[in-house]
């Protein structure tokens, strides 16, 4: 089947900056089964329907989106390449992993919910099965991850990178009816925030295996994407709470019903973003308890016209430990606060923009890319949520030149100069 790339023209669904448990649950990839969607899937690697995920800018493969209210081509269970149940929900994607036709690969990439933690060790973990009408089984399959977004050189070729995480060779994904898992540890280096999946391996070193039927060639399902901490905590946590007090003091509390080797809770905080944490100050942990022990911390240095994030380190006394979730402070004379970047700058033609938006408050927004002569040749509304909002923008067939990114909201407004080749 003869696959390509489709020029669109919509805003993907915002990807909100979310903050979950404790990292020991915690799953770091949005919309991890595909479920949050805008529509329904009708034609190849329609993504822009789909929350938080999309094609990487500069490579021509493009996976499927497979949904219960699809049409028959792109369905669930039924679809033009075979019948699978949904691992979970309703929704699943596909990608060709090798054989269509000579180094054809196809890619899908998402922002993490928050930067990986340097030096932290990492889960990550989806479950693949192979197309009724597959006649080839593959080992390819890996999660390559990075600090910004992978590009690829406008071809279909096997992007250039080596996957933190990758499937063992020799372990095919062979299975017709089960869901197989690939799973593998990894830790972390600096600023590590988007997820690439797909095969990374050259044709020559793609392990194959013909199966008994079907085409000569491999289109693999894909469900239930996670990355979560690999550490095991040492203290049972019964979670991080927040309030600020009077005289705009930031106090935080937390508890745990047992602790095994703890040493102490270094509190940290991050103004403004989630993105640059630092140590603001040290409570001593209980090292061997059967009991509920109660913490509290006082911030006397809270800004109270900004966003405070803060979150806890467990240390154990053989060094290692584990991060809280993260939580913000807020008082109510909070400043409202908007900005924007864009990137790629220069985009290249029918490639996506990729916009974050930081703001304080949750507030709706219109986006709109207006022309040198003041026109506007895209605009779209959205709800953002106090944090940051991840967003694609694809403007479609739009002239070459320079254009204007404008965000308005609650009476402001800030600008980003985009150029088109």
């Amino acid at each position: 089947m003869e696959k390509s790339n489709r020029l669109k023209s919509s805003l993907l669904a915002l990807a909100v900056v979310m903050f979950s448990p404790w990292l020991s649950a915690q799953n770091m990839v949005p919309n991890p089964s595909f479920e949050i969607r805008t529509g329904c899937p009708t034609s190849p690697g329609n993504f822009t329907i789909v929350g938080n995920w999309f094609l990487p800018p500069s490579h021509s493969g493009s996976p499927d989106y497979h949904h219960v209210c699809g049409n028959s081509t792109f369905g669930v269970p039924v679809n033009i390449f075979g019948s699978q149940l949904a691992r979970t929900g309703q929704a699943y994607i596909g990608f060709v992993t090798n054989g269509l036709s000579a180094g054809f690969r196809e890619y899908l990439s998402v922002q993490l919910t928050s930067p990986l933690i340097t030096g932290m060790s990492y889960t990550a973990t989806a479950y693949l099965t192979l197309s009724d009408g597959s006649g080839m089984a593959t080992d390819g399959f890996g999660f390559y991850f990075s600090t910004g977004i992978v590009s690829g050189s406008g071809s279909s070729n096997p992007l250039p990178l080596t996957p933190q995480v990758s499937n063992p060779t020799g372990n095919y994904i062979n299975s017709w009816t089960n869901w197989l898992p690939v799973t593998g540890n990894f830790v972390a280096t600096a600023g590590l925030q988007y997820m690439t999946i797909g095969n990374f391996k050259a044709d020559a070193t793609t392990g194959t295996q013909t199966m008994p039927s079907g085409w000569n060639w491999n289109y693999t399902y894909a469900d239930d994407f996670s990355v979560t901490p690999s550490v095991v905590l040492s203290a049972d946590i019964m979670g991080l709470q927040g309030k600020v007090m009077e005289n705009q003091v930031g106090r935080l509390t937390w508890q745990t019903r047992t602790e095994r080797g703890t040493q102490s809770w270094e509190i940290e905080r991050s103004v403004g973003d989630y993105l640059h944490f630092e140590k603001i100050g040290t409570v001593s942990a209980g090292g061997n308890s059967d009991r509920q022990r109660d913490y509290a911390f006082d911030d006397l240095n809270l800004e109270p016209t900004k966003l405070n994030y803060y979150r806890v380190k467990e240390v154990d006394q053989n060094g290692e430990g584990g991060y809280t979730e993260t939580i913000t402070l807020q008082t109510s004379d909070l400043v409202n606060e908007l900005s924007i970047i864009a990137y790629p700058s220069p985009l290249a033609s029918g490639a996506d923009l990729h916009v974050n938006v930081e703001t304080t408050k949750p507030q709706t927004m219109l986006l709109d890319l207006v022309d040198v002569q003041g026109r506007t040749v895209w605009q779209s509304k959205a709800v953002l949520e106090p944090g940051t909002n991840a967003m694609i923008v694809q403007p479609g067939a739009v002239g070459a030149g320079w254009y204007v990114l404008r965000a308005t909201a609650s009476g402001m407004q800030v600008t980003k100069k985009v150029f088109l080749e």
